[in-house]
């Protein structure tokens, strides 16, 4: 499941393939809005490995993780742009939010890292470090004082 969800979970393809093999002919529409879940949910179960693979390998006290688990944010290259916007802008207020990434980043996670110095240093997410599997990933706690839009 790792190695799916790191690639983004199932392609087009393949859902298109499943399909017909159950004999069903799905539009275009149907296929491209199933993989856009299917591929959110595989993100979201990344998200939680890397968590996990990041508390595997750190030092943190069960306290303090439990205090930040859910202020983590783990910016990936398999993240699209929009993704990578989606996890700036849940912690932003309004004033900060960005609407694209900075020009000329070669990667998601330049991306961020660009968008995040940007920003005022008491409000920049603090890199606590990386995660190398399943996929490379850099680590980030939410600044204090933000809160999360969805929840």
């Amino acid at each position: 499941m790792d190695w799916r969800n790191s690639r983004g979970g199932t392609t087009e393809d393949e859902i298109r393939r499943v399909a017909a093999a159950t004999g069903m002919k799905p539009s275009d529409e149907a296929v491209k809005l199933t993989h856009s879940e299917m591929s959110r949910q595989a993100t979201a179960s990344l998200d939680e490995t890397l968590r996990e693979r990041f508390l595997a390998q750190t030092q943190i006290a069960a306290a303090d993780w439990e205090r930040i688990r859910e202020r983590l944010v783990f910016i990936h290259d398999t993240l699209t742009a929009e993704m990578v916007l989606e996890q700036y802008n849940a912690w932003c207020e309004p004033e900060e939010r960005a609407e694209a990434l900075p020009e000329g980043c070669l990667s998601p996670r330049a991306g961020f890292a660009r968008l995040n110095d940007g920003r005022p240093e008491s409000r920049r997410f603090r890199k606590l470090g990386e995660v190398a599997e399943p996929v490379p990933a850099d680590v980030y706690a939410v600044p204090p004082g933000c809160v999360d839009e969805h929840g």
